[in-house]
């Protein structure tokens, strides 16, 4: 197994819906997904996320409603907590 730390930063939180990702040997992450939310201090317009499916598959949460904050897997708004 094989952990990456987090880079410290004070200007960036970050939250995951879980505890870790764990990807299996064959690239799958079942019991593991969820969203990793990205925010940055005052703006939103930089916060983003990234949705990790259970068959392992990571994208970009995109701002489907074009109103400058990206939503979760659900399409919901992604929301920040400093």
């Amino acid at each position: 197994m094989q952990s990456i730390k987090a880079v410290e930063d004070p200007m960036v939180s970050r939250s995951y819906s879980r505890r870790a990702v764990t990807f299996s040997p064959t690239g799958d992450a079942w019991g593991f997904n969820g969203t990793l939310r990205y925010c940055f201090e005052h703006d939103y317009s930089f916060a983003a996320s990234l949705i990790v499916y259970g068959s392992g598959r990571v994208r970009y949460g995109l701002d489907q409603d074009k109103n400058g904050i990206a939503e979760d897997g659900q399409g919901r708004e992604i929301t920040c907590t400093n």
